[in-house]
């Protein structure tokens, strides 16, 4: 485990002495590979005996490469896999299996599994609660830096036959003034394997965005605002719906936090669905008089020198009823994914100002885009090579009272913050279908978008890949994996701030040694790492459909 301890040497008096210690973070240490499924998806529901098709993202998160190994699929009783020795418990029965191709340190494989739906021999019968998931080398036969890390995410998966009614999607407006009616529009889908009848969708405003409705009256935190009739729904169909519904108000409602308008499908249960606990989707909504602002887009260079004059974009807008006056902005730059509303305190927060600005006044539904200049300082103490983005929050000083005050922050793209060069594969032209074995001609575009020009010479590779993210390895190493292989490589050198140059990069389309049914064309500049740079996560660029023909 890596942990940390304040006060190692115990020379501040505490009140407590026994809470300076944490390590809870498991991590493998050695030269072995150390495979992970970072994700599963499957379908919703099939029928029992039905074939499916589940789709895997393989990982090798260790310090050396995998071999091929199998990775098996399951439906399970339990929400949770680990790997056993000997035969699966009663409670999973193995449904598909394929292998796992041979992976670098830090390069994944997405594949596809063909299986079928077997209900495990333990479940208890009709339409039983059922997970499926995976294990990547799911005896152990090969040793790893960790191995209680093999199992997939799991979810829910139904196996009978019935409908299955789900609310995808939820479109309200931003807010209403209670007692007025407003529209919106659900979207009702049959996930289930077998036809839906007619049913009720039920609107309610919530004070929480997760509830569940009962029969009978609602608890103090819901209210009901209105029903629509949804059409017959055949297996796999979804129908858009629209309504209108009433603007009222929860009896446990506080102003100034936000409401959720949910969808309920089958809001009378009249319908015998294979899963009643997925009809409920809600979205945030306010109703009062007021207004409320919200930040929508933060823009800026993509990158700047510290202390460097910067001027951030930062778009807001007004969604709720009534006009706002001029409200100050604050852009910051920092190392969190989300903000707090308050302003930050100076010497101990992840983010620091870089200026403020005043919006207009805005009335309802409108929208300002507002410049912020300043100067590019770090958060202070934050660790040099720590990623910084694009932020800003209005009404930090929390003066105007609005409807909703939990949407007042945004954190925007990421910024390179240092003096430096960041090279970036910008465009890749190439003919859209390339017969394997032939030869060809790609454009790549590459351009400096750091602080400082490249005086040095890097490579730009083209690569051919079975998967659609490139695996750029650095450490000296080239782009070549079982997966991956450079085709084609030119030189670039010598680009200033801010400037772009094409290569013309002559190739010929070899496939790597991994089975697939088309493969991805792609470039990479600095696939070694050879050059530093403000950023190293920018540097690969991939065509988004296969491009070269098996």
């Amino acid at each position: 485990y890596l942990g940390a301890i304040v006060d190692l040497p115990r020379s501040q008096v505490e009140l407590r002495e026994d809470n300076n210690v944490r390590a809870d973070f498991l991590m493998g240490v050695g030269l072995k590979p150390d495979l992970i499924i970072t994700s599963l998806t499957a379908p919703t529901h099939v029928a029992p005996g039905q074939a499916f098709t589940a789709t895997a993202r393989v990982c090798n998160v260790g310090t050396e490469p995998s071999p091929n190994v199998p990775v098996e699929l399951y439906l399970s009783t339990e929400p949770t896999l680990a790997v056993v020795q000997g035969a699966p418990p009663p409670g999973r029965a193995p449904v598909g299996m394929f292998q796992a191709p041979g992976l670098a340190p830090g390069e994944c494989a997405l594949r596809s599994v063909s299986a079928w739906a077997v209900v495990p021999p333990q479940a208890p019968m009709p339409n039983p609660t059922l997970y499926v998931g995976a294990l990547v080398d799911p005896q152990a036969s090969f040793p790893e830096l960790r191995e209680d890390n093999n199992a997939s995410p799991v979810s829910r998966i139904g196996v009978a036959v019935g409908p299955d009614l789900v609310v995808r999607s939820v479109l309200n407006t931003p807010s209403a003034r209670p007692g007025t009616s407003f529209q919106t529009s659900v979207q009702v889908c049959n996930e289930g394997t077998a036809s839906a009848t007619y049913t009720t969708l039920g609107l309610f405003l919530s004070t929480e965005p997760d509830f569940t409705v009962t029969q009978g009256v609602p608890p103090p935190t819901l209210v009901r605002v209105g029903s629509v009739n949804v059409m017959p729904l055949g297996q796999g169909q979804c129908s858009t719906v629209p309504a209108t519904a009433q603007a009222q108000v929860p009896p446990e409602s506080v102003p100034g936090r936000p409401l959720y308008l949910g969808a309920v499908a089958d809001v009378s249960l009249g319908l015998t669905e294979l899963r009643e606990d997925n009809n409920v989707r809600s979205a945030p909504m306010s109703v009062g008089n007021g207004p409320d602002l919200a930040v929508r887009e933060v823009t800026g260079p993509r990158s700047v020198m510290p202390g460097a004059p910067l001027t951030l974009v930062v778009t807001v807008c007004n969604m709720g009823m009534d006009m706002a006056p001029p409200t100050p902005v604050m852009a910051v730059l920092t190392s969190d994914a989300t903000l707090s509303v308050s302003a930050p305190n100076p010497g101990t927060s992840t983010d620091s100002m870089v200026g403020t600005a005043n919006t207009p006044s805005l009335g309802s539904g409108q929208c300002s885009a507002v410049n912020v200049a300043g100067y590019a300082n770090p958060p202070p103490g934050l660790d040099p090579e720590a990623p910084r983005f694009l932020g800003a929050r209005v009404d930090f000083p929390q003066q105007l009272t609005e409807l909703r005050e939990d949407n007042n922050t945004l954190v925007g793209p990421r910024v390179g913050v240092g003096s430096g060069p960041d090279l970036v594969v910008r465009a890749l032209t190439a003919p859209a279908s390339i017969p394997s074995g032939a030869s060809f001609t790609a454009q790549v575009k590459v351009c400096n978008e750091g602080t400082a020009a490249l005086n040095s010479t890097v490579p730009v590779d083209l690569i051919i890949s079975s998967e659609p993210v490139a695996y750029v390895p650095g450490q000296g190493s080239a782009p070549y994996t079982q997966l991956q292989l450079p085709v084609g490589n030119q030189p670039v050198s010598s680009l200033g701030v801010n400037q772009c140059t094409t290569l013309s990069i002559p190739a010929y389309a070899s496939r790597p040694s991994s089975p697939a049914s088309a493969f991805y064309l792609g470039a990479i500049v600095d696939a070694p790492g050879s050059r530093w740079e403000l950023r190293e996560d920018n540097n690969s660029f991939m065509l988004p459909t296969p491009t070269v023909m098996p």
